[in-house]
């Protein structure tokens, strides 16, 4: 399409700035939906905070902590969706939440947060968090140094690729469609 079309052409229902991965799904959404779509980006699509993020689709264990529990069940609703719809983009991912000396958070409280998240997100999409005992964060991780230990738990966010370009190309073709 070229500038001449675009600003004598038919009107859009709506004008998305930013290609990354969350302009990407708005445009798609909204052509999913019947709506003429256009999308400025200021240099590549899935450039800017997409390509820097780590690329993880949680539920926001932090906002917990800060009590923001609409936007932990919200975002966990989210994830969830996602692991339906989208299983070729999205995966699940354990990860390990070592106790080390300097852990910000006691053993108890870090159980008790995930505890509730695992409430929170009804154990839609991936398993719930499991407590890991010290011989069996060894084998699992045998690279954390020694003193990680007694307290230690592993959760399973998801993540999409390590390249998030292909879930922001797909998006963005599917946004382009007729």
């Amino acid at each position: 399409m070229t500038l001449d079309e675009l600003t004598n052409g038919e009107p859009f229902d709506a004008v998305i700035i930013g290609g990354g991965i969350n302009g990407c799904g708005i445009a798609e959404e909204a052509a999913a939906r019947g709506l003429r779509v256009a999308m400025c980006e200021a240099t590549d699509f899935g450039f800017g905070t997409t390509w820097r993020s780590t690329k993880l689709i949680h539920g926001g264990l932090r906002y917990l902590e800060h009590g923001d529990v609409r936007l932990v069940r919200e975002s966990l609703r989210e994830r969830s969706w996602l692991l339906q719809t989208r299983p070729y983009l999205v995966t699940p991912q354990r990860l390990f939440l070592p106790m080390l000396p300097w852990t910000r958070r006691p053993g108890w409280q870090l159980r008790i947060g995930l505890a509730a998240y695992d409430l929170l997100a009804l154990y839609r999409g991936v398993p719930k968090h499991r407590a890991l005992r010290r011989e069996k964060l060894r084998e699992l991780a045998p690279y954390l140094p020694g003193s990680a230990g007694a307290g230690s738990a592993s959760t399973t966010p998801a993540s999409t690729p390590l390249n998030a370009s292909r879930s922001n190309l797909r998006s963005r073709l599917a946004g382009s469609a007729p």
